[in-house]
């Protein structure tokens, strides 16, 4: 199997490297930006823009490029190597994919050729206080009244929430069922109360008040609709990961080899070497499923998506935890400020792993669908 990129993949990889590498050519760059709202550089999200980025996953009649899984991926990966805090993953991959999947041609034109161009950010309101990962909404509720539809509730955490100019919310529907809306937030009967998370990015507690709202598509039940662009999300967290992780073992070993004690550079310590290579497997691993995960999805396997995403997530979520406690400890005390890179590195991974569902959540879904399988070599 070829898991080499394409010609225009690599320039694409070289691409994206190259602008987001020469924005947070240094990390204390990065961290001024995440000192000051919204939280990310709006002039990098406009020249991703320009350079076709953020139109990347969608269909061409509607303003975006027609790429596949494995572009997004590589976009994901290398957003994860300067630890960028646009809001690629949430905005473009889950949000955007939303719209993409469930809306009508009209809606997806509008909103997803704007999101395209850099003009506008979208963020998916999903994630309800008490509730863990699920597809399903219940503690904002929709009602349709006088030919219209509002939303009633609250919706906590929102991943740039504070600065989204559109919102996808996910809502309880009268009968059965969680529908998707679009939320205008300056619309009457919308509070947002945005804040800054642990990995530098915002995130917004949001609550609706009979604010109005627009079914996105058709309206309906979109529960399944919503399980397969998680799942969709779930393996590009993964490919931000994966770069987030191979820089910090990078980042690390270069330490180990330049630090000296007792007059001798640390990776003469056979002990820490071996911590290393622990490491660098770990990697790999979360590389190698991760890489199949993609590969699954540009397969087009729908039956398949929900497993893959869950066997790569289990491993990034393990192998994160690792790799990011690992490369703290190596470091030494340094490890532990603030003015160094290696933490904010860990506590992304550690953000993505509880974005959209960690190592136990993932291990439960793989466990419950044990009894599908039939024995490899069955007792005699």
């Amino acid at each position: 199997m070829d898991f080499t990129y394409d010609e225009e993949q690599q320039a694409l990889r070289e691409a994206v490297r190259g602008l987001v590498g020469k924005t947070y050519a240094d990390y204390e760059t990065r961290r001024r930006t995440v000192a000051e709202d919204p939280g990310f550089d709006e002039k990098l999200w406009a020249r991703l823009a320009e350079m076709g980025v953020l139109g990347l996953p969608f269909r061409e009649e509607d303003g975006g490029s027609g790429a596949g899984p494995v572009e997004v991926a590589i976009v994901a990966e290398e957003m994860g190597r300067v630890v960028a805090p646009e809001p690629f993953l949430t905005a473009v991959v889950l949000a955007g994919g939303l719209v993409a999947t469930a809306g009508s041609p009209e809606q997806r034109a509008e909103v997803l050729g704007a999101l395209s161009a850099g003009e506008s950010v979208l963020a998916f309101a999903h994630a309800e206080p008490g509730a863990r990962w699920t597809s399903s909404a219940s503690a904002v509720t929709a009602q349709e009244a006088d030919g219209g539809w509002t939303l009633t509730g609250t919706k906590e955490p929102v991943v740039a929430g504070a600065r989204a100019d559109l919102l996808v919310v996910s809502a309880a529907l009268p009968g059965e069922g969680t529908g998707l809306f679009l939320v205008d937030p300056s619309t009457d009967g919308v509070t947002r109360d945005g804040y800054a998370t642990h990995d530098g990015g915002r995130a917004a507690r949001i609550a609706f008040d009979g604010a109005s709202a627009t079914p996105l598509g058709a309206g309906g039940d979109a529960t399944v609709a919503i399980g397969a662009v998680l799942d969709i999300a779930r393996v590009m967290a993964c490919n931000e990961a994966v770069g987030l992780m191979e820089v910090a073992l990078r980042t690390t070993t270069e330490y180990l080899k330049n630090r000296k004690q007792f007059g001798v550079p640390l990776n003469t310590f056979q002990a820490l070497n071996f911590r290393a290579a622990d490491m660098y497997v770990q990697v790999e691993l979360a590389k190698s499923l991760t890489v199949w995960a993609t590969m699954v999805l540009a397969a087009g396997r729908p039956e398949q998506m929900a497993e893959a995403a869950a066997r790569a997530g289990l491993q990034v979520s393990r192998a994160g935890r690792h790799v990011g406690q690992e490369a703290i400890q190596l470091h030494g005390g340094i490890g532990m400020t603030a003015e160094y890179s290696i933490g904010a590195y860990t506590s992304r991974l550690t953000a993505l792993d509880h974005l959209l569902g960690d190592g136990a959540f993932h291990l439960a879904a793989l466990s419950a669908t044990v009894a599908e399988h039939e024995q490899v070599d069955p007792l005699p």
